[in-house]
C-alpha cells in the first residue's frame, strides 16, 4: 500500500477526495459511513453528496490518489459492495454542494481544465453561492425555496419535502445541506453566522448550545444542527461543550 513518487509528484496524503460515483440498489445517505478501497489499501469515510453522481469522501486514515483513480466503495456491515468510480481531484478543500464547484466536477469528468476562475482555494466561509436564473428552476422549487426562507431556524424535514424540487435548489446554491435530515436557504445560514459571531463577541468568543438556542429562538434540535454547521464551515471550533470562533488567522493556518 505505500506509494513512491519523486519530488514535485504532486502527490501527497489526503484525507479528503471528491470523485464521480456510481451505486447499484441504493445510493448512500450523506455522512454514511462506509468503507473505500483504493489499490492495496482500505479506509473508512464518510460520504458527503455534492450533487449528480459526485460525491466528497471524507476519510479517517488518508490515502494517496490521483486524478483518475479508480476506487470501490463498500458497505460496513453487512459487508457488502454499493459501488465505484474515479477520483476527480485528490486534495479538495472541505466543502459542500454549490453549482461553481458542480462546474468544476463536470469538467474534470469530461478531462477538461477547470472554468477560468475556478481556483480551488479555500474560501473565507459564510458567502452563498450565486443563485440561479428563475428560469432554471420549475414553479414547485421555487415554491420550495420559499417555504425554506419563511421557516427560517425551523426547516421542514426532507422526508416532507420533494426530492428532486430539493436536488434542484440545492444544485443552484438555494439550500444547503445542514444534516442528514434538514435543509436551510442560504439567506437564513448567513443571518446564523452574522447572529453567531455577534453573541461570540458579547461572550468571549466562546458559544455554547443553550447561548445559541436562546439567540435564535429555536430548539435543541436545530441548534445543535446549526452549531456543527458553522463547524464544518469554520467559523467556529469545538471544544467539549464549547463552541470557539475562529478568527481569520487561526482559519488560515488550521488549512
Amino acid at each position: 500500500g505505500d506509494v513512491i513518487a519523486s519530488i514535485g509528484s504532486g502527490l501527497a496524503a489526503s484525507y479528503r477526495l471528491d470523485c464521480r460515483l456510481h451505486f447499484g440498489q441504493r445510493d448512500p445517505a450523506h455522512a454514511e459511513r462506509v468503507q473505500i478501497h483504493h489499490g492495496t489499501r482500505e479506509s473508512p469515510a464518510r460520504v458527503a453528496w455534492l450533487g449528480g453522481r459526485f460525491w466528497q469522501l471524507r476519510l479517517e486514515r488518508p490515502l494517496v490518489a490521483a486524478a483518475g483513480d479508480r476506487l470501490v466503495v463498500r458497505q460496513i456491515a453487512p459487508p457488502d459492495t454499493l459501488g465505484g468510480g474515479v477520483v476527480l481531484d485528490p486534495l479538495p478543500p472541505k466543502h459542500g454542494p454549490g453549482r461553481e464547484l458542480l462546474l468544476r466536477l463536470e469538467a474534470l469528468a469530461r478531462g477538461e481544465s477547470p472554468p477560468v476562475g475556478d481556483a480551488r482555494r479555500e474560501r473565507a466561509p459564510g458567502p452563498p453561492s450565486a443563485p440561479a436564473p428563475v428560469s432554471a428552476l420549475t414553479q414547485s422549487a421555487l415554491t420550495l425555496e420559499q417555504r425554506l426562507r419563511q421557516a427560517q431556524f425551523e426547516p421542514p424535514l426532507d422526508s416532507e419535502l420533494d426530492p428532486e424540487d430539493l436536488a434542484s435548489l440545492r444544485a443552484a446554491g438555494r439550500a444547503v445541506r445542514v444534516s442528514r435530515t434538514l435543509h436551510y436557504h442560504p439567506d437564513v445560514l448567513a443571518e446564523v453566522r452574522t447572529r453567531a459571531r455577534a453573541l461570540g463577541a458579547r461572550s468571549g468568543g466562546r458559544l455554547t448550545l443553550a447561548q445559541v438556542r436562546d439567540e435564535l429562538g429555536t430548539s435543541r434540535k436545530f441548534a445543535q444542527a446549526l452549531l456543527a454547521h458553522l463547524d464544518a464551515e469554520r467559523v467556529t471550533i469545538r471544544h467539549g461543550d464549547v463552541h470557539c470562533l475562529r478568527t481569520t488567522s487561526s482559519s488560515r493556518s488550521a488549512d
